[in-house]
């Protein structure tokens, strides 16, 4: 279905027991918005839902922290971050997203390659302090939260900066890179 948008595509839709259905589409760029909520909670307490990680999660995020701390009266006294039916997405974004929150440590550790091969690359926080790297943080995970949402809650645990709650995560845990 993917193709220049503006242009049209027609498919046909079988469903058991009914007649097939032609169906002309118009295609179209799909923009997701991976904030799907953002409010300050009682006590200038900030709540951020994440919906996936694309390419702006890490600006949109801090647009919405910004507008928090705004609210606030220019200090949020903790963060909560929701990533529950987070299905993951690029793993640039999730390793950004856990740098905003760590001045130090590891984030990310890439190996793979199998037999012939094996990458091996370390990914740690850059060093930079902000506010955000002391602000108070919990992390809501469940059973739909997956792949670039695990590392960025495993990354936030692992360095003690954040608090983990909720129910297992889908255990991807993984990126996967083609390499030639």
């Amino acid at each position: 279905l993917r193709g220049k948008p503006q242009t049209k595509i027609s498919i046909t839709v079988q469903r058991k027991g009914a007649e097939p259905r032609k169906l002309s589409l118009l295609r179209e760029v799909i923009n997701v918005e991976t904030v799907a909520q953002a409010k300050l909670l009682e006590g200038n307490v900030g709540y951020v839902r994440l919906s996936q990680f694309s390419a702006n999660t890490t600006r949109d995020l801090l647009g919405a922290l910004q507008a928090q701390r705004a609210q606030a009266g220019g200090k949020l006294q903790g963060l909560v971050l929701d990533l529950r039916g987070n299905p993951g997405g690029l793993l640039e974004q999730a390793i950004q997203v856990s740098d905003l929150f760590l001045s130090r440590g590891v984030i990310v550790k890439t190996v793979g390659g199998g037999d012939r091969q094996r990458i091996h690359e370390v990914k740690e926080a850059s060093g930079e302090s902000s506010d955000l790297t002391s602000l108070p943080l919990v992390v809501i995970v469940n059973n739909s939260s997956a792949s670039a949402s695990e590392i960025v809650a495993g990354a936030l645990k692992n360095n003690g900066r954040a608090l983990v709650i909720g129910r297992q995560t889908f255990g991807k845990g993984s990126v996967q890179v083609l390499h030639d």
